[in-house]
């Protein structure tokens, strides 16, 4: 294991938000928006007033893609 890996300890949190599918696509209050990305390791959770922040190593948005996700966090596997 690389000094980098080691520094920062061994357990990683890593959040992916996934794009919304056709059912919640059609229903207007299922799609408002409830999760919004931040930051690359920030996301807020919830809607209008009532929203959360949240931190992760690392955040993947609703269009980042399977091998993106795989290449930042292969090393870890």
């Amino acid at each position: 294991m690389n000094d980098l890996e080691d520094i920062k300890g061994n357990i990683r949190v890593y959040c992916r938000v996934r794009p919304l599918n056709s059912r919640e696509k059609s229903s207007e209050e299922m799609s408002q928006k409830c999760v919004d990305v931040s930051s690359l390791t920030n996301i807020e959770v919830g809607v209008n007033t009532a929203r959360k922040e949240y931190s992760f190593n690392a955040v993947f948005d609703e269009n980042s893609t399977q091998e993106e996700v795989f290449e930042d966090t292969r090393r870890l596997i």
